[in-house]
């Protein structure tokens, strides 16, 4: 009894073995290479109207084999604005220009990153830069919220009216920043 109990240990004990021993020949426990496009700093960020961000927006780029992706071209467009399309609500220049604009391209370098710099518009709310790699046919969006900036303006919605004595009367008050984001 006791030599059929350990032979079945043992068969066991080598059945695991074995299971474990083979699992360890294929690369099944390293994680899974990243490839695309992932955002490495300067998104996610919540600012005041008109400010130019200090961290640059930073995606790093790695082809479909897993390698990182030097000289790829990275595409950088500010979300239109819908609310009032006159107005900027983000914008993006090139590492060496202070000239902003709805549009940037960049080659990733070496390490496969690209970066742009973000400048936060006038019209506050959730916006977005989308970054595009078309050679790979990925994109992406880094999202940013703008906040009101501080009081600017204040506007009375009554121009002329006729208050009888006793009656309660509404001035109207509107306070805007200097962008027009209202405030009240």
């Amino acid at each position: 009894m006791i030599s059929n109990t350990i032979s079945w240990r043992g068969l066991i004990g080598g059945i695991l073995a074995a299971l474990l021993v083979g699992g360890c020949g294929s690369d099944s426990t390293a994680p899974p290479s990243q490839t695309g496009l992932h955002i490495d700093a300067g998104a996610d960020v919540t600012d005041t109207i008109g400010v130019a961000l200090t961290q640059a927006l930073v995606v790093r780029v790695r082809n479909p084999g897993g390698s990182l992706d030097s000289g790829a071209v990275v595409r950088f467009t500010a979300l239109a604005n819908d609310s009032l399309p006159w107005e900027t609500a983000i914008a993006v220049a090139a590492l060496n220009s202070q000239y902003f604009s709805n549009f940037v391209s960049d080659s990733t370098d070496a390490r496969g990153r690209a970066s742009v710099l973000v400048e936060l518009g006038t019209v506050a709310g959730k916006t977005g830069i989308v970054i595009a790699v078309p050679e790979l046919g990925i994109t992406d969006t880094a999202w940013y919220i703008v906040q009101p900036g501080r009081p600017a303006h204040l506007t009375l919605g009554v121009r002329d009216t006729v208050v009888t004595q006793g009656a309660v009367w509404d001035v109207g008050v509107h306070v805007t920043d200097r962008g027009g984001n209202s405030l009240s």
